[in-house]
């Protein structure tokens, strides 16, 4: 429960970073229309190019007359953000499948050591188990928060949280003792 905890604790503090940058620079809507067109540069369809491009800024404009707020300036025009959100969380589940199977992976990685532990060729480590959990728990809260947050990591460090998540499912699984 800890974990879980711990878990929401890192995706509450990485939004509410984003959402301050928001909030305080009235100036950050040039960067993320270039960030915005950078996301949707690297999908290297032009179909789906121009459908997220599309998507997203149509539900930036729906979104607009509730988010149009600013803390400091008045008023400021959300669209940028919204539509960075929306394209980043496109981008993060077209890459869903390569982080399934990077899972996957890690989890037969750990079935394998569990294997050669099993047969003495090794030993269980409830230390290294429990640090492959929190292993899997980073990396699932940093591909869910660089998947929705408008300003943060760049789209290619979905990749770099999937592989996190395979490296702590084959701790995880492989170093748990025989019996629970």
């Amino acid at each position: 429960m800890r974990t879980l905890a711990l878990g929401m604790v890192f995706a509450l503090v990485a939004l509410g970073t984003s959402l301050a940058y928001l909030a305080f620079l009235p100036h950050s809507g040039d960067a993320l229309v270039l960030h915005w067109r950078a996301v949707i540069a690297s999908i290297p369809s032009a179909e789906r190019r121009a459908a997220m491009a599309e998507s997203s800024t149509r539900i930036a404009d729906q979104v607009q007359g509730s988010l149009a707020w600013h803390p400091v300036a008045g008023s400021f025009d959300s669209r940028p953000a919204v539509a960075l959100s929306i394209a980043r969380a496109e981008a993060a589940k077209a890459a869903l499948p390569v982080a399934f199977g990077l899972f996957y992976l890690g989890v037969v990685g750990g079935l394998l050591r569990r294997h050669l532990r099993a047969e003495n060729l090794g030993f269980h480590s409830v230390t290294f188990s429990h640090m492959g959990k929190l292993l899997v728990l980073a990396g699932v809260v940093g591909y869910v928060v660089s998947g929705i947050a408008p300003v943060g990591l760049p789209i290619a460090s979905l990749y770099v949280f999937s592989a996190a998540v395979a490296v702590g499912a084959t701790l995880y699984v492989g170093n748990l003792p025989p019996r629970l």
